[in-house]
């Protein structure tokens, strides 16, 4: 290569750096307008003149997942052309942040049925907006790991993104369904009645739980290779096969580790009924940090 070819080579490659930051700045600004707006509030007054912890969490929640999000959207091979480049990053950056959006919205009007998040995250609760801020996330990295999957920019490869965040949202919704079944005949309450009433302990462990699930999603994508030579259906089969296998062999390692670093201690008790906010964080950074160390490891 010489030296006029080197200098060609490196223009292209910068200016595709700065056309994905750029974009990557205009999606985060369409978040943070659209964010309030779903509130029916204006983000700068809730974080400066309301000074509402609870919206500041939920926000930079969304920020993360956005951000995490684009991971998956700038990452692999540049598009052919700077043209294609921009509306592929801004297409598909567009289709997560609608699929998180999608999610925050289920999740406020059918898995905490009867209860409001949005409306709790307006009276500044921060513990409603950890949960919300870990449901995006969850959301956010399973939205990364089916792009990252996906090996095709054509319709077929968005119709294959959309599918895959269906098919492991039912497999996020089937474990937080069972999670606030066993919660509630556990301390014969509801979980979103606890997280209303304050209880931060509470909140981050489940958080914790449901990074987990999304990180195992992520773990099965690696060891599942996409192929479009097999059926998709028995492609989802083989994805959720691993990741059903992954989050029971982390259920697993937390229980075993519980036992050494909370040895003799309750936590269910300490958690619900004496709120050791220290006791949950830690819960989280357990399940969290093993999933991570699971993803790459089969990476």
């Amino acid at each position: 290569m010489d030296l006029l070819q080197m200098f060609s080579s490196s223009a292209e490659y910068f200016s595709i750096i700065l056309i994905d930051l750029a974009i990557s700045v205009c999606l985060l600004v369409l978040m943070k307008l659209s964010f309030g707006a779903l509130l029916g509030v204006k983000s700068t007054d809730e974080l400066a003149e309301q000074d509402n912890p609870a919206f500041g969490i939920s926000l930079a929640g969304a920020v993360a997942s956005v951000l995490i999000i684009l991971t998956g959207v700038v990452s692999g091979s540049a598009a052919n052309t700077l043209i294609r480049e921009v509306l592929e990053v801004s297409f598909y950056g567009c289709i997560g942040i609608l699929l998180m959006l999608l999610t925050r919205l289920v999740f406020d009007r059918v898995m905490s049925r009867g209860y409001s998040i949005k409306s709790a995250i307006q009276k500044q609760n921060k513990a409603a907006a950890v949960t919300d801020a870990g449901n995006m996330i969850a959301t956010a990295l399973i939205v990364r790991a089916v792009m990252q999957w996906n090996e095709v920019t054509t319709v077929e490869g968005v119709l294959f993104v959309v599918w895959g965040y269906f098919v492991s949202q039912l497999l996020l919704s089937v474990v937080t369904l069972f999670m606030l079944f066993r919660f509630k005949r556990r301390h014969q309450t509801d979980f979103f009645a606890t997280i209303l009433d304050g209880n931060l302990a509470v909140a981050f462990r489940f958080i914790g739980v449901r990074i987990a699930v999304a990180l195992s999603i992520s773990a099965a994508s690696a060891v599942v290779p996409h192929s479009l030579d097999i059926s998709v259906w028995m492609l989802h089969g083989l994805w959720l096969g691993f990741a059903v296998t992954f989050m029971l062999l982390i259920g697993l390692l937390v229980k075993g580790l519980d036992c050494i670093f909370l040895f003799k201690v309750d936590v269910y008790d300490e958690v619900y009924r004496q709120e050791n906010i220290a006791i949950g964080i830690f819960q989280a950074a357990l399940i969290t940090g093993l999933s991570l160390l699971l993803v790459a490891v089969v990476s």
